[in-house]
Parts: C-alpha cells; sequence; structure tokens
C-alpha cells in the first residue's frame, strides 16, 4: 500500500471525527451556586410600602400593606355617589412644590442602593359599575402630582421615597383587588 494513501486516509479519517465529536457543543452543564433570598415585610423591603399610621383605613397587616374602608371602624364602607380620599389629594395639600410628609395615604421608598423605576398600577382594583379608583403619587421635589386610573411610572433615587394618595368615586358599587408594585433598576 502506498504511504501517501494510508496518510490520506488517516487524515480524512480524523477531521470526520473531528466533525462529528469536536463540534464544541454539549447538552447539559451543571452549577452549585449559594442563594440566600430574604422576604421582608413590606416596610423593610427593598421597595418599601410603608403606612401612613394616621389614617385608619391603612395600615400594616402581618408585614404587608393594606387599605380597607373595613378598617373606619362603624361602617362597612364608603357612601353610595361619594368622592372618598385616602390620603390627601387635593394639589394644595398634597405633593406640590416641596413634599410634606402626613398628607399621603402610604409611601413607596426605594431601599435598593440604586436608582430604580418604579410602576404602580391600579388597574385590577377598578370599581364596580361607574365607579373610578385614581392613584395620585408625587415624587421627591416634583412640583406636579401625577393622577391616573391606570398606572403611573416614576423613578426614584437610592433613598428616595413618593408620596401615594387614592381617590375613589364609588356610584352604586364597592372596588376589591390587587395594587401592583413593580420596581426595576434603570
Amino acid at each position: 500500500m502506498n504511504r501517501r494513501n494510508v496518510l490520506i486516509g488517516l487524515g480524512t479519517a480524523a477531521a470526520g471525527a473531528g466533525i462529528v465529536f469536536g463540534s464544541g457543543a454539549f447538552t447539559q452543564a451543571s452549577a452549585e451556586r449559594d442563594v440566600t433570598i430574604r422576604v421582608d415585610e413590606d416596610s423593610e423591603a427593598l421597595l418599601a410600602l410603608i403606612a401612613n399610621d394616621d389614617l385608619e383605613s391603612v395600615r400594616q397587616e402581618d408585614g404587608k400593606l393594606e387599605i380597607d374602608s373595613d378598617l373606619l371602624g362603624g361602617g362597612d364602607g364608603f357612601n353610595r355617589d361619594a368622592e372618598v380620599e385616602i390620603g390627601s389629594t387635593d394639589d394644595d395639600e398634597f405633593g406640590v412644590g416641596d413634599v410634606e410628609d402626613g398628607g399621603e395615604a402610604f409611601k413607596v421608598g426605594n431601599n435598593f442602593d440604586q436608582e430604580i423605576e418604579v410602576t404602580v398600577d391600579v388597574e385590577d382594583v377598578q370599581p364596580d359599575d361607574d365607579g373610578e379608583l385614581t392613584l395620585v403619587l408625587t415624587g421627591p421635589g416634583e412640583d406636579v402630582t401625577d393622577r391616573s386610573t391606570a398606572e403611573i411610572v416614576k423613578t426614584l433615587d437610592a433613598g428616595e421615597e413618593l408620596l401615594a394618595a387614592l381617590e375613589f368615586d364609588t356610584d352604586e358599587g364597592g372596588a376589591e383587588g390587587e395594587i401592583t408594585f413593580t420596581a426595576e433598576p434603570t
């Protein structure tokens, strides 16, 4: 047999094996890492939700922010065809110019060590019938109070807080649902 033909045959076989076995692809990889996940009360978490203790309808219950008209002690809810404020929603009293604590229903705070974008969504709490729930948010040092029946997006530096209040036009029915808070690094 010719030595050249043997070398060509071995080279061809090696190249074919390289294509079949040497593609660099793999089907599985596994690695173990330590993970620590803590759960904290709303008022102490990375995205803090802090109830205004001066309002009976807003409180921390089992570590979670709760807004409930049943907490008002006496009646079961608000009057029909009424406009109810939970926290102050009047621009003259709440949030225009220098933001002052005390008029809000609750605060949304940034306990992260970086700037975040906070989205507060009230769409899942829209009242029965023709009523309407309006979210009122004011950021630190802002001259404008944002109002929405859907969602508001704000940017907060580390350590900053938003002041929040709710305005509820009751019409014939009540409302029940969840307010969604989302925080993402900017």
